[in-house]
């Protein structure tokens, strides 16, 4: 018995029952190398890196028209199954480490099935014997990182991000871009947790970092596009983010009429996202000249 041409993908409105938790549909074909079973069950789970992220389970297998008696070494499936898993925190948080350690942020699925069959005897007759035959996909099922952030991620419903290409580029100053990306980070972790304030503050503290690094290496026309966008005091980008709490700047004041919404958090987000991206562009042209 052999598994082959494993197909993720997540599970849409269409799919029933409803899942509460965000849940992945995975689908793959059956060959039976042995035509003399039955499969009675499968369970099995899917895997990153032989790490089991999720258990595989609501399987629904059914038999292909393959032809009684078609030799079965020529590779058509005799069965179509499919099964489900449902994600949790601990999961989508591997998932998106995984996704760091990779090159190009894709995801690499596996998946691992075990099948209770009966077999059959010489007479055409079960025996009631019930085998547990464990088998493993060949080969990696890859989503790709644009297809993880525009398709995936969405329907599973862990947070929608702006998603951009933050260029590191070999002249400029990466560090303190590295610096930004660990701060965005724990802004979108923040956000994840629907802590609005914490993704104030981290945002905040990105702008900072940023603003220094452009003050100290930049002058001129560069320099004044960068006050203008992110402004002073209660304007631009840092006004906007300086309307949460942070931590360096509470003198007393009150800051009770100071509410900061999930949407809010979203937004900084997003306008701290294109700042960092802005910015590494500004310091890379700065290197080059």
């Amino acid at each position: 018995m052999q598994i082959e041409n494993v197909t993720i993908k997540p599970v849409d409105d269409n799919d029933m029952p409803v899942h509460l938790k965000p849940t992945l549909k995975i689908e793959f074909e059956i060959l039976d190398l042995l035509p003399i079973s039955i499969i009675v069950d499968a369970y099995g789970d899917l895997r990153i890196n032989n790490t089991i992220i999720s258990r595989i389970s609501r399987y629904n297998i059914s038999a292909t028209d393959k032809p009684i008696g078609q030799d079965y070494r020529n590779k058509v499936p005799d069965f179509l199954a499919q099964g489900y898993a449902e994600l949790d925190k601990e999961s989508l948080d591997f998932i998106e480490k995984s996704r760091d350690a990779d090159k190009y942020k894709d995801v690499n699925f596996s998946a691992s099935v075990t099948f209770s069959v009966l077999w059959r005897t010489k007479d055409g007759l079960f025996d009631g014997y019930q085998q547990h035959v464990r088998e493993l996909s060949g080969e990696s099922t890859i989503i790709k990182a644009s297809d993880w952030v525009n398709k995936f991620v969405p329907k599973l419903g862990v947070g929608n991000f702006l998603v951009l290409e933050i260029p590191f580029y070999k002249d400029s100053d990466n560090d303190i871009i590295k610096v930004a990306l660990y701060l965005l980070g724990e802004a979108e972790k923040a956000y994840q947790g629907w802590d609005a304030i914490t993704v104030f503050v981290k945002c905040r503290q990105v702008v900072e970092k940023l603003k220094q690094k452009v003050y100290s290496t930049l002058s001129g026309n560069e320099k004044e596009k960068f006050d203008r966008l992110v402004a002073k005091g209660d304007k631009g980008v840092f006004g906007f983010l300086s309307f949460g709490i942070h931590e360096d700047t509470n003198n007393g004041d009150d800051y009770a009429h100071r509410i900061v919404t999930q949407q809010d958090a979203e937004a900084a987000l997003y306008f701290t996202k294109i700042l960092v991206k802005y910015t590494a562009e500004l310091l890379n042209r700065n290197m080059v000249r």
